[in-house]
């Protein structure tokens, strides 16, 4: 299985990796059509936005939901 992480940390040792994160996505479980109706919606979020707290959430979800349509079309290969 291919995983889709968003946030969080990983710890590298010389015997084990350890990935804290925020959301993990199974990448076969997840469409692209989906992945792009999500990256569509940030981004009207993202015009939309009033202050410099929620522009910056906003560009995060966009940076967030390209990052999974792209995962997603190296994927499909």
């Amino acid at each position: 299985a291919q995983w889709f992480i968003t946030g969080g940390l990983a710890q590298v040792e010389a015997s084990k990796c350890v990935i804290l994160a925020e959301q993990v996505q199974d990448l076969q479980t997840i469409s692209l059509a989906d992945a792009e109706a999500t990256l569509a919606d940030a981004q009207a979020h993202l015009s939309e936005a009033e202050d410099e707290s929620e522009l910056a959430t906003a560009n995060r979800k966009v940076k967030e939901a390209q990052a999974l349509v792209d995962a997603l079309k190296r994927t499909a290969h």
